[in-house]
């Protein structure tokens, strides 16, 4: 078939053609019934029904086949406004039957135009040949829908969940669904059931299109039936802030509305998955940890690792990630291996290593679904070799301190490799600090932008974090009174990484730019300046903190601005449109060990505990053992141990 024609017949292209019949104008009844994502593939579909449906009814040797695809005259109704005599006179005739509220049926046709014709005399010969015409495409239409409604019983072909795409799709629409993995229309029609940007793998398919899609696939397939809670859907109610238990029998949720729950709380997992009878608990006599179930043994070793939140010792980072890797493998062991985490055995650490992988489709997150709402799981998309092993490092620590509080017997994953090596897609040679280049080109743009609170902050953020070195977390909690003035020069005391505390030297340029940024927000110089007041405000209120995610973004949109409008280069701009804040850290960090800066000295601003780590920022390393090399076999020396071949 030529164009973008589905190659079977089926319900939604009957409905196509009765549309259209009835006054729709061919291009809106495809991109309606038919999916077509342009007016011309609307009107190669349309044609294209036409060609099929009049196939099937010249192999039944019916003559009404030119009946189709032909649109009559589509009488109008009056004009709004009109004067009620001549309204009357331009009436149809099947509008005046409906005022005099005739019954079609038990008056022959002739008569009916007679009547009409007397109680609606045509003001001109010209509107009476229109009435003519009117009356005459009434008739076709009549005739049409009549043929369409014999033909669909026995032409429209029953869409089956096990259908080929190709086999009801258009050919563009059927191969940009296979790329993306969709076969057959069940498989559509799950991806279209998780909702939200279900069709974002869909090659140059948009949020039109889409629904374009999915309405056509109603119209084929009836809906599916809502599937059993899978162990994964159980797994959610694990997590729940308000669980109780239900007592359902094992391995079943409990049938219970969540309204007639007390407190509107979900039913809990029952006994055999939320790990209160784990195959590998500790015996209750050496019990160390008074937890009854896997998820109360989470909740305890977090508090143990990041403190009770509200408190000075709480670390929010460290809990974020710890109660995130805890959560993945828990609800892994339940939704994956039907078991709870406190039966895992060393098998299903493998497995779960494996599983970090290649994370199946189905465990990936929908976009923008609510934290335990269906379509949300606990991964966004699939993991870097370095998102892995730090999620394997975290659970391992896990089961670890799991086994010394005596909730579990053994630790099943001292008998798993975990050691995954290095990405192979990680350069060792990229590195996140900006060239002379882009920092100039940064800077500049920075400083030519109108005069505002955001610019005046982005300007202290750029020369402060490039001279001292802070974590975003590290300028979002700190104080004016944190600096020092120490034997003619400032230094900063600051609660880091780690919940450690370090000082940082903060040099003159440093210095300068905070007093133009606290001048800015009408604070006097530093020294003088009330010491509770923030290092970074807000935008909104000089003299109120900016939160983590707002400085994250604000100084990201910064600097992404920056770069798109600058001269650098094609490859230089798409290395500079990775930046994050962070990168501020690594320009300082790179900065100060080209510039002679010893390696101590860094290790201890930075507060780095190993100096293997402050000595990923040099180059200079690099460049002497480069300089070495050469010296040994690039130069004469060289032709002396390799001499050259007569």
């Amino acid at each position: 078939m030529k164009g973008l024609a589905p190659r079977r017949l089926g319900r939604p292209h009957f409905a196509h053609l009765r549309a259209v019949v009835q006054g729709v104008p061919p291009e809106d009844a495809a991109e309606r019934y038919l999916a077509a994502d342009s007016r011309p593939a609307a009107r190669a579909a349309h044609a294209d029904v036409l060609e099929l449906v009049r196939a099937v009814v010249r192999r039944r040797g019916d003559p009404r086949w030119r009946l189709v695809g032909l649109v009559g005259r589509v009488a109008t109704p009056p004009a709004a406004g009109t004067a009620p005599g001549a309204a009357a006179a331009r009436l149809t005739l099947e509008q005046w039957i409906d005022a005099k509220g005739l019954d079609a049926g038990e008056w022959g046709e002739r008569e009916l135009v007679e009547m009409y014709e007397a109680d609606c005399p045509p003001e001109s010969p010209t509107e009476r040949a229109g009435q003519r015409r009117g009356a005459r495409a009434a008739r076709l239409r009549d005739k049409q829908l009549q043929l369409l409604l014999e033909l669909e019983p026995v032409a429209a072909e029953p869409a089956l969940p096990s259908d080929l795409v190709d086999g009801w799709f258009d050919p563009l629409t059927a191969e940009r669904l296979k790329r993306a993995g969709i076969l057959r229309l069940d498989e559509l029609q799950r991806r279209i059931a998780r909702g939200g940007r279900w069709y974002r793998w869909i090659p140059a398919t948009g949020a039109t299109k889409a629904d374009r899609i999915a309405r056509y696939l109603e119209l084929l397939l009836p809906p599916a039936a809502p599937a059993a809670p899978s162990a994964l859907d159980r797994g959610r109610l694990m997590l729940a802030p308000t669980s109780i238990h239900a007592g359902p029998a094992a391995g079943q949720l409990a049938d219970v509305p969540t309204g007639q729950l007390p407190g509107g709380a979900r039913p809990r997992l029952p006994s055999d998955l939320d790990g209160s009878q784990g195959l590998n608990r500790a015996a209750g006599a050496a019990a160390g940890l008074q937890a009854g179930d896997d998820r109360a043994a989470i909740e305890a070793w977090l508090l143990a690792k990041a403190g009770t939140p509200g408190t000075e010792n709480f670390r929010a980072t460290t809990a974020r990630a710890y109660r995130t890797e805890a959560e993945r493998f828990l609800l892994w062991c339940i939704g994956e291996r039907g078991k709870p985490l406190s039966s895992a055995t060393a098998e299903d650490c493998a497995a779960y290593r494996d599983f970090l992988a290649t994370i199946p489709e189905a465990w990936i997150s929908r976009r923008r679904a609510r934290r335990l709402s269906p379509g949300w799981t606990p991964f966004a998309g699939q993991l870097t070799i370095t998102s892995q092993a730090r999620a394997l490092v975290v659970v391992k620590g896990l089961f670890s301190w799991l086994v010394a509080a005596h909730y579990l017997q053994v630790d099943p994953w001292t008998l798993v490799k975990t050691k995954l090596g290095d990405d192979p897609r990680h350069s060792e040679l990229d590195s996140r600090a900006f060239t002379p280049a882009a920092w100039a080109a940064i800077v500049s743009w920075v400083e030519a932008q109108p005069a505002s609170p955001a610019r005046a902050r982005t300007e202290f953020l750029l020369h402060f974090g490039e001279a001292v070195g802070l974590r975003a977390e590290e300028f979002v909690s700190a104080e004016l009174g944190q600096l020092q003035l120490i034997d003619g020069g400032w230094v900063m005391q600051i609660h880091g990484k780690g919940a450690l505390n370090r000082v940082a030297i903060v040099p003159s340029s440093a210095v300068r730019a905070l007093n133009q940024y606290l001048a800015y927000r009408g604070l006097p110089e530093l020294g003088q300046a009330p010491q509770g007041m923030p290092l970074v405000a807000s935008v909104h209120d000089p003299f109120a903190p900016i939160g983590y995610q707002a400085l994250y973004d604000s100084l990201k949109s910064w600097l992404r601005r920056a770069v798109m409008r600058s001269s650098l280069t094609s490859a230089e701009r798409d290395v500079a449109l990775r930046a994050t804040p962070h990168w501020l850290r690594h320009t300082c960090g790179t900065r100060a060990l080209d510039r002679g800066v010893p390696l101590r000295a860094v290790q201890r601003q930075f507060g780095h505990a190993d100096p293997s780590t402050t000595s990923r920022y040099s180059r200079a390393q690099l460049r002497e053992r480069r300089e070495a090399f050469e010296n040994a076999f690039g130069g004469e020396g060289a032709d002396e141990i390799f001499p050259a071949r007569s």
